[in-house]
């Protein structure tokens, strides 16, 4: 599979993920007291996105570091850099509400802010998904 196939295979399952992590979301918003089977759920659904992420930025390295002649002629983007803070920002709230959620089983604060920076971070997504979807639908020749 080349690169390219494989950025379009990660950025599909990305794309899958972050709908389904929204609707456990919004479930475990709805319902915060609920089974601790869809907090587990949430948890191991938002490792598996945090290492799509990773891949998904891997991948744009690997392209970038062969196309150095091109890269540097085409113009830059810069609008990734707020969503990586976000990204950062939710990853490790995340891990302090799992670690908060682990020690009380309750719903905390911790767990709230963390909501609500990965709401605003999917909303980046849709934004960023919204930029590049030509990519994710190419015009057929």
């Amino acid at each position: 599979m080349t690169k390219l196939g494989k950025l379009r295979l990660c950025d599909w399952v990305l794309l899958c993920v972050s709908a389904i992590m929204l609707g456990s979301a919004l479930w475990l918003e709805i319902n915060p007291f609920g089974p601790g089977v869809w907090v587990w759920f949430h948890i191991l659904l938002g490792a598996a996105m945090v290492g799509f992420i990773f891949w998904h930025l891997a991948l744009h390295k690997a392209s970038r570091r062969v196309n150095k002649s091109a890269a540097r002629s085409k113009r830059q983007h810069h609008g990734g850099r707020g969503l990586g803070l976000l990204c950062m920002l939710m990853i490790v709230s995340g891990i302090a509400a799992s670690v908060a959620w682990m020690g009380t089983y309750t719903h905390s604060t911790i767990g709230g802010i963390h909501g609500k920076i990965g709401f605003i971070f999917l909303i980046m997504v849709v934004i960023h998904v919204r930029k590049y979807r030509r990519f994710y639908f190419p015009r057929r020749r």
